[in-house]
């Protein structure tokens, strides 16, 4: 049997270690086919940012100028009732993502606002979160993972990147209820004082953002007197609260003019009385009534009944200077705020 060959070991000269020799082609056995022990290398990996630009060539949206392109964004991503935003499980499962869906107002299936950006990756990079610019984004305590809308609001502000942020033009923020009561305590929530020194904070640092807080006693919608009544005077405290403006001399019922909305106004800052003060120029914190939509006409109709049976002698005072005066700035504080 022939010997079997072995390597030679070649000394290194300046080290003085030995090293065995390598296998080079011409080492191998003759018969072996030396195509087939060689793997193929794999292809080179294509940097994303050159996908992208081979895609915009290809395609006829994206080869538009920039200014048609946001055209086009925005009327693919506009939604006439705004969007909600939710929260749903992303890649950690610790960490919830925001998305911002379709609101319904006949509660049909919401469906998330932007699919452009699942198209194609040049179109996800171009508009991912671009949906927040053309919309009211709105915060409400449906969700269940957090203890409402106000904690919605603060951590979908946290989770956007500065250019992001920089997209939102207008929130809206807004707890569900259950009811309302004339009861002041209940009406405001005064727990939500601290919540509202911060976007006082938030709206004076980002003034091209709105910010609308919807108070969830202060409500146009229901037909009971004491609200009918009730929104002028709630309107009356926070204008005082939160304005330093005074309707007081105006309000023509002498029975709540005695009552007196300054206390409420007292009631409602709280400790944060002096703190209040360097805010009262930021106006794009919004506060609003709670109803999203408001029938002004029916409005009108059930005040003028309300003052009749309830409040038969100032119902001339309320026919010559109440109604018309008051339905132009309850219609004003429906659509803009305090």
């Amino acid at each position: 049997m022939a010997p079997k060959h072995k390597r030679k070991a070649t000394e290194d000269v300046s080290t003085g270690s030995k090293k065995r020799a390598r296998k080079t082609p011409s080492t191998l056995n003759p018969n072996q086919d030396v195509t087939a022990t060689t793997e193929p290398r794999p292809a080179a990996k294509v940097p994303l940012e050159q996908k992208i630009s081979a895609a915009a060539q290809t395609s006829r949206l994206l080869r538009l100028p920039g200014e048609l392109r946001n055209m086009i964004y925005k009327l693919a991503l506009t939604a006439p009732h705004g969007l909600r935003c939710r929260w749903h499980k992303g890649f950690n499962r610790r960490k919830r993502r925001p998305v911002l869906l379709v609101n319904s107002r006949n509660n049909q299936v919401l469906h998330e606002a932007n699919q452009l950006k699942y198209v194609s990756h040049f179109l996800y990079k171009e508009t991912a979160g671009l949906e927040s610019k053309y919309n009211d984004v709105i915060f409400d305590s449906v969700s269940k993972e957090f203890s409402g809308a106000k904690s919605g609001f603060d951590m979908f502000v946290n989770s956007c990147t500065p250019s992001k942020l920089s997209w939102l033009k207008m929130a809206t923020i807004g707890e569900k209820t259950e009811g309302i009561t004339a009861d002041f305590m209940e009406w405001f929530e005064p727990e939500a004082m601290p919540h509202i020194m911060r976007l006082f904070e938030f709206c004076a640092s980002h003034p091209e953002i709105t910010v609308r807080y919807r108070v969830r006693g202060w409500s146009c919608k229901r037909s009971e007197p004491s609200t009918l009544l009730g929104v002028v005077f709630r309107a009356a405290a926070l204008l005082k609260a939160f304005r330093d403006v005074e309707i007081y001399d105006a309000i023509p019922v002498r029975e709540y003019r005695q009552a007196g909305y300054q206390d409420d106004a007292v009631l409602m800052l709280g400790r944060y009385a002096e703190e209040v003060k360097q805010y009262r120029h930021v106006t794009n914190l919004r506060f609003m009534p709670r109803d999203a939509r408001f029938d002004l006409t029916g409005y009108w109709r059930n005040l003028r009944d309300v003052t009749r049976y309830r409040f038969p002698e100032e119902e001339a005072a309320w026919r010559n200077v109440g109604h018309q005066f008051w339905m132009r700035p309850i219609k004003d504080w429906h659509d803009n705020g305090i």
